[in-house]
């Protein structure tokens, strides 16, 4: 991996996880905190001097009497931010406006250490708490996960040369025995070249790759619904907040900010993706392909049999394709990008074989002998 790439990444990780970490630390911790304190806090009555409400918001000032000292104080409840989540600022503002209307005391709670410090609702609000954590522990996931992949990455195509003072070691340990005639530089030389060797003369280096080991190929129906499920959770649980502070952005005239409504919208539409994936995966399940011949072989043939379960349709016709596919990087830098070249391409109909479960597709296709090997390190 270039160094560009891993400073790039490792920021990209560093800033989501210091994200999520500051507004934890914000209003997470805080709360829980403040929540925790009050549990402990004693109960009296005070006179409401003022009452307003917004929809993000409930504000009242209150005065109350402790040990015969006057204290004002215009906390309302357990969390320091503004939020619009349900309907609790609307029915905490119609509360509070009856007892100053009817010249009722209002129930508060305040420190016994320190009577300045005073609300009226002290109950923790876990809807809201539990969307703060969400929120924030996605910023932190994400950047845990990127820096996590960065540090295992690994160079793939490459494989590292023994140093010389390990081969010396090795060689030295090889040397104790009597029987062994080879020379250090014999050894060196045999050993630096073991992976070029092992390339050039293994005549199954294809089954090195676990998923080319047998003839059953099984399609990834599964593993690409939840992928798109967890995407869909992580974008929905990062942008969703957007709804939340939006009417206080619209209120203050900030009119642009209705672009941000793009994000929730590319969540609904990712919902839908994973929600197709899921209907597909309910009906079909995993689609199994059986290769025969076993493997497959450049100037020989490719075929098989495709298994499509829940599928009636016996007199349909179903087209397969085969393709040999060079895929290449082009360009550098910024200007980087992946494109695909088609080497060979042919295609037929499926012979359709009726089963309990639903259908078999056998096909066979003839394979020119002039297309190149798949590469294994790509």
């Amino acid at each position: 991996m270039k160094i560009t790439n891993v400073i790039f990444s490792l920021l990209f990780g560093l800033i989501f996880t210091g994200a999520g970490v500051f507004i934890a630390l914000e209003t997470v911790v805080p709360t829980f905190q403040s929540w925790q304190a009050m549990q402990n806090w004693q109960s009296t009555t005070a006179t409401l001097l003022s009452v307003r409400g917004e929809d993000n918001d409930t504000l009242a000032s209150y005065r109350y009497v402790i040990a015969g000292k006057t204290y004002e104080n215009d906390r309302v409840y357990v969390s320091t931010s503004k939020d619009n989540i349900g309907s609790y600022h609307k029915n905490k503002y119609k509360e509070l406006s009856q007892l100053k209307k009817d010249q009722q005391p209002v129930t508060i709670w305040y420190s016994k250490a320190d009577p300045t410090q005073a609300v009226i609702d002290r109950d923790m609000r876990w809807g809201l708490f539990t969307l703060m954590t969400v929120f924030c522990s996605v910023f932190i996931f994400i950047g845990v996960l990127v820096t996590y992949a960065l540090s295992t990455s690994k160079d793939k195509g490459k494989e590292k040369k023994p140093s010389l003072n390990d081969l010396r070691k090795e060689w030295e340990e090889k040397s104790v025995n009597p029987l062994y005639k080879e020379t250090f530089l014999e050894f060196a030389n045999r050993r630096q070249h073991a992976t070029d060797i092992k390339k050039t003369t293994s005549a199954n280096v294809w089954l090195e790759k676990k998923e080319w080991r047998t003839k059953y190929i099984r399609s990834e129906a599964r593993s690409s619904m939840w992928g798109a499920w967890f995407f869909a959770f992580i974008w929905n649980a990062g942008s969703s907040p957007v709804l939340f502070f939006l009417d206080d952005e619209i209120s203050k005239g900030n009119y642009a900010a209705l672009i941000a409504l793009l994000f929730p919208l590319i969540g609904l539409y990712l919902i839908k993706l994973a929600w197709n994936k899921t209907r597909e995966w309910r009906r079909y399940g995993v689609i199994e392909l059986e290769m025969d011949p076993f493997p497959g072989s450049i100037g020989g043939h490719v075929g098989g049999v495709l298994r499509l379960n829940n599928v009636d349709a016996h007199d349909a016709k179903y087209k397969i394709s085969l393709e040999c596919v060079y895929t290449y990087v082009s360009g550098s830098g910024d200007d980087r990008s992946c494109k695909e070249n088609i080497r060979w391409f042919e295609s037929g109909y499926g012979q359709v074989v009726p089963t309990i479960e639903g259908i078999d597709l056998h096909f066979q296709f003839d394979v020119p002998d002039d297309l190149p090997e798949a590469d294994i390190e790509q």
